[in-house]
Protein backbone atom coordinates (compact mmCIF):
# COMPACT_ATOMS: atom_id res chain seq x y z
CA UNK A 1 0.00 0.00 0.00
CA UNK A 2 1.51 3.79 -0.87
CA UNK A 3 0.27 6.57 1.01
CA UNK A 4 0.63 10.09 0.51
CA UNK A 5 0.64 13.00 3.07
CA UNK A 6 1.66 16.51 3.93
CA UNK A 7 3.73 17.14 6.77
CA UNK A 8 2.10 20.03 8.67
CA UNK A 9 4.97 21.52 10.31
CA UNK A 10 7.16 21.99 6.91
CA UNK A 11 5.20 21.21 4.11
CA UNK A 12 7.05 18.35 2.48
CA UNK A 13 5.42 15.60 0.90
CA UNK A 14 5.83 12.31 2.11
CA UNK A 15 5.12 9.02 0.31
CA UNK A 16 4.02 6.28 3.49
CA UNK A 17 4.64 2.45 2.04
CA UNK A 18 3.38 -0.02 4.21
CA UNK A 19 4.96 -3.46 3.69
CA UNK A 20 2.71 -6.38 4.99
CA UNK A 21 3.91 -9.32 6.76
CA UNK A 22 2.52 -12.73 4.45
CA UNK A 23 1.11 -14.66 7.95
CA UNK A 24 0.21 -11.51 9.81
CA UNK A 25 -1.17 -12.33 13.50
CA UNK A 26 -1.52 -9.04 15.28
CA UNK A 27 -1.50 -4.99 14.27
CA UNK A 28 0.09 -2.73 15.64
CA UNK A 29 0.43 1.27 15.56
CA UNK A 30 3.31 2.89 14.27
CA UNK A 31 3.92 6.71 14.22
CA UNK A 32 4.96 8.27 11.33
CA UNK A 33 7.59 10.53 11.30
CA UNK A 34 8.74 13.48 8.44
CA UNK A 35 12.01 12.84 7.14
CA UNK A 36 12.95 16.22 6.90
CA UNK A 37 12.01 17.55 10.18
CA UNK A 38 11.02 14.69 11.93
CA UNK A 39 7.63 16.06 13.00
CA UNK A 40 5.01 12.99 13.97
CA UNK A 41 2.81 13.30 10.68
CA UNK A 42 0.39 10.20 11.23
CA UNK A 43 -0.05 7.06 13.35
CA UNK A 44 -1.10 4.20 11.11
CA UNK A 45 -2.08 0.44 11.94
CA UNK A 46 0.04 -2.51 10.57
CA UNK A 47 0.89 -5.53 11.09
CA UNK A 48 4.36 -5.15 9.37
CA UNK A 49 6.34 -2.01 9.06
CA UNK A 50 6.43 1.27 7.13
CA UNK A 51 8.88 3.15 4.76
CA UNK A 52 8.44 6.83 4.46
CA UNK A 53 10.47 8.54 2.35
CA UNK A 54 9.91 12.33 1.01
CA UNK A 55 8.16 12.72 -2.55
CA UNK A 56 11.75 13.47 -4.14
CA UNK A 57 13.42 10.46 -2.69
CA UNK A 58 10.67 7.93 -3.66
CA UNK A 59 10.72 9.42 -7.51
CA UNK A 60 14.26 9.46 -7.29
CA UNK A 61 14.13 5.74 -6.15
CA UNK A 62 11.63 5.08 -8.86
CA UNK A 63 13.93 6.31 -11.23
CA UNK A 64 16.76 4.00 -9.87
CA UNK A 65 14.65 0.84 -10.20
CA UNK A 66 13.76 1.74 -13.89
CA UNK A 67 17.45 2.24 -15.02
CA UNK A 68 18.30 -1.37 -13.41
CA UNK A 69 15.07 -2.65 -15.28
CA UNK A 70 16.65 -0.91 -18.67
CA UNK A 71 20.31 -2.58 -17.70
CA UNK A 72 19.00 -5.73 -17.03
CA UNK A 73 16.47 -6.10 -20.07
CA UNK A 74 19.84 -5.50 -22.12
CA UNK A 75 22.42 -7.86 -21.38
CA UNK A 76 21.74 -11.10 -22.75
Amino acid sequence: MKQETECENCNEEIIITENNLFFSEESKEENIYCPECDNKVITLKTDGWYFVRTKSEYKKDIEIEQSKQRFFNVIP
